[in-house]
């Protein structure tokens, strides 16, 4: 894992981090997940109560995010499928009922929900 993880070095984590800011805890959504750097960057900057929702539409994917993100245990639900999917899968994921509110821009979405966008 550890060697996977070196390999794989997401871009601008620390500025997807700060933009962000998961400071008050909450969801977070990353509508593709991929090999799990930024969610992994984003729970350790927003301390215990920061939740991460991560969807994925490759099972590889999906499951090296899952061995990535695994010390973070419950605090991070993998959902097999498309971002544009978000409320279904935060349905199923029992994120909370605003789901629908989350905000999905483009292929590569990290979204928030509007509850908790920083101002």
């Amino acid at each position: 894992m550890e060697r996977e993880a070196a390999a794989h070095l997401p871009v601008l984590v620390d500025e997807v981090a700060f933009l962000l800011r998961p400071r008050r805890g909450g969801w977070v959504v990353d509508g593709t997940i991929g090999m799990g750097g930024h969610a992994e960057r984003l729970l350790e900057a927003g301390g215990e109560s920061t939740r991460v929702l991560g969807i994925d539409r490759d099972p590889e994917a999906l499951e090296r995010a899952r061995r990535r993100l695994a010390r973070f245990g419950d605090r991070v639900r993998l959902r097999h499928g498309s971002f544009r999917d978000v409320g279904a899968h935060a349905g199923e994921a029992t994120c909370p009922d605003d789901a629908s509110r989350y905000a999905v821009s483009g292929d590569a979405c990290i979204a928030i929900a509007a509850s908790e966008v920083p101002a």
